[in-house]
Formats: C-alpha cells, sequence, structure tokens
C-alpha cells in the first residue's frame, strides 16, 4: 500500500472561473497488492489524499471543455468506459488538455489499465515538468505493475518539485522497502514524518523497514505510534501482529490480527498472519478456517499458493 495524491475530477470553466475551496481530508486508496506480502506478512504504507483546489463550473456544451464536462459526469457515475470516450474527445480538439488527460489517467487506472495510465501521465509530464501531483499518481502507478525502481524515480521528481511534500518522502521510502533499501527507506520516512508527524502511515512504512534490519524496539515504537495516532487503523494493528509473528509472539500476533479484522472484516493480510500464528501455536483447525477466509477474499492463485505454502513450513518448524 502506499501513500499518493488522489487526483480530484476537476470541472473545466468556460467562461467564469471562481476558487470555491482549498482543502481536503484524507482518503484511503486500496492497497496495493505486494509480492512479498506473504514472506514479509507486514504491510507497507497506503494511499491518502492532499489538499486540492476545486473549481465551480459554467458547462460549455460544444467543444473540449463541453466533452471534458460530459466525461467528468460519467466519472463521478463510476461509468468509466463512458467517460473516457468523452476524454478522447476533449483530447482530440485540445491535446494540452491536461485536466483531461489526467481524469482519463484515473478513469484507465479503475479499469485496471495501468499501461495507458501511465501514458497519460506521462504526457501531463511533458505539459508542465512542474506537477509533482502527477509525478506521485506515476510512481504510484508504477509502484502497481512492479517497478519500484521507476515508482522512485517519479518520487524523486516530486520531491524536486516540492521538497516539503511529506507524501512524496513517504511513497519514495515505500519504493525503497520494496527494494530492499531499508536504511534508505528509513532516511525517507524520517523526513516524511519530520514534515507531517501525525500520519500514522509514515510510521508503519518506517516499523517495516526497521524491522527488516533487525531493529525491533524500534519496529514495536513505531507500531504502537501508528496506532496511537489512529486507533481504527487494521494495517497498523495487522502490522504488529505480522511483527509478533516474526519475534515467535504468537498469542500477541493473533491478538492483533483479531482487532484487525474487527475494524476489517475483509483484510487478507490479517488472515494471513493470523493462520501462521495459530499454525504456530498448534491451532490447525482455526488455521484452516482463515485460510479458507482468505481465499474466499480473492487474492489472488499466486499469493494463495505462497500463503498455503508458508502454512505448511510453519508446521514443520514448530
Amino acid at each position: 500500500m502506499l501513500l499518493m495524491y488522489s487526483l480530484k475530477l476537476i470541472p473545466i470553466l468556460s467562461v467564469l472561473m471562481l476558487v470555491i475551496a482549498c482543502g481536503g481530508g484524507e482518503t484511503l486508496a486500496p492497497p496495493v497488492p505486494s509480492p512479498t506480502a506473504v514472506q514479509s506478512i507486514e504491510p507497507t504504507a497506503k494511499a491518502v489524499e492532499i489538499p486540492t483546489t476545486e473549481f465551480k463550473v459554467v458547462r460549455a456544451e460544444k467543444g473540449a471543455d463541453g466533452r471534458y464536462n460530459a466525461g467528468l459526469e460519467h466519472q463521478e457515475q463510476g461509468r468509466l468506459e463512458e467517460a473516457i470516450a468523452e476524454y478522447d474527445e476533449a483530447i482530440k480538439l485540445n491535446p494540452a488538455f491536461a485536466a483531461a488527460l489526467k481524469n482519463r489517467g484515473v478513469a484507465y487506472g479503475d479499469l485496471g489499465q495501468v499501461g495507458r495510465a501511465i501514458q497519460d501521465y506521462q504526457t501531463v509530464i511533458s505539459l508542465n515538468a512542474e506537477d509533482a501531483v502527477a509525478y506521485i499518481n506515476l510512481g504510484l502507478l508504477f509502484h502497481q505493475i512492479g517497478q519500484p525502481e521507476n515508482a522512485a524515480l517519479a518520487y524523486s521528481e516530486a520531491i524536486r518539485v516540492d521538497p516539503k511534500l511529506a507524501i512524496a518522502y513517504l511513497n519514495r521510502g515505500a519504493a525503497h522497502n520494496d527494494m530492499k533499501q531499508h536504511e534508505k527507506a528509513v532516511e525517507d520516512i524520517n523526513e516524511a514524518i519530520r514534515l507531517n508527524p501525525k500520519e500514522p502511515l509514515a510510521f508503519i512504512t518506517r516499523a517495516v523497514a526497521y524491522s527488516e534490519l533487525g531493529q525491533s524496539d524500534q519496529a514495536k515504537q513505531d507500531y504502537d505510534e501508528a496506532i496511537w495516532l489512529d486507533p481504527q487503523d487494521s494495517s497498523a494493528y495487522s502490522g504488529r501482529g505480522g511483527f509478533y509473528l516474526r519475534i515467535g509472539e504468537y498469542e500477541r500476533a493473533v491478538l492483533d490480527n483479531d482487532e484487525a479484522i474487527r475494524l476489517n472484516p475483509r483484510y487478507p493480510l490479517a488472515y494471513v498472519n493470523r493462520a501462521l500464528a495459530y499454525t504456530y501455536l498448534g491451532n490447525d483447525e482455526e488455521a484452516r478456517q482463515d485460510v479458507e477466509r482468505v481465499g474466499k477474499l480473492g487474492i489472488g492463485s499466486t499469493l494463495m499458493t505462497a500463503f498455503e505454502a508458508s502454512i505448511e513450513e510453519a508446521k514443520k518448524r514448530r
């Protein structure tokens, strides 16, 4: 899971532009699957939204702005293919229409067409090399297709544009974790926390790095801090549960993953961690039930096979 800028759909003003808001909350995006999720049994960071500016629209019925606004309505209603068709027409009429390219990229990403989404964001960046939001979203897309090196480069560009973007450091730290460069991850997350000490996801991401570096005390402290900052964050409990699992405190691992599941009953990683803890404790029936639950959540055949192999390995080691 990674921190990103979440692009708001910005209607285009044809006659009169009026700034009506400059704020925003934090919205968690869906977790990004990691090929090492079962092996590391600890989550990486999630996505959050940062403030952006919204604009009021005076609708244009024709031309690029009109097609854009039609696409916007489709996208807000979840009609993504129709939205893309409208954005296509808007971009044909105005090839430098950055907002249309961004929103089409979002729609492609939501449809799983990540390659096309990347192309749109690369075009946006070619039009404006100082767009930090575009770099961060481009980095997330590279992460989704398993290219953390390219993701880190994109986040570095976001930092070049705005060195005070905590999210950019946090995302790059997550990329360093994926590349097993955990000391670099700690450096980036330290800066992210300096810029925004209230972001629990930063502490979760740094805890992952500390755990991989064998610095158990620091990892435990970071998970505790993340839970203190947001007691409703299931990933923090599951992460700490994974940490307890790693150091052999299986009862505590079960308890933390119990809480993660209570907060989010559809969180596969919590069931994975709990099943492994149950297995080490010799509670094979409880572990079997969690394995079945993971299968029903649809994590994919590759991860499911790795998970089942981890259960069998745990049985041999107990």
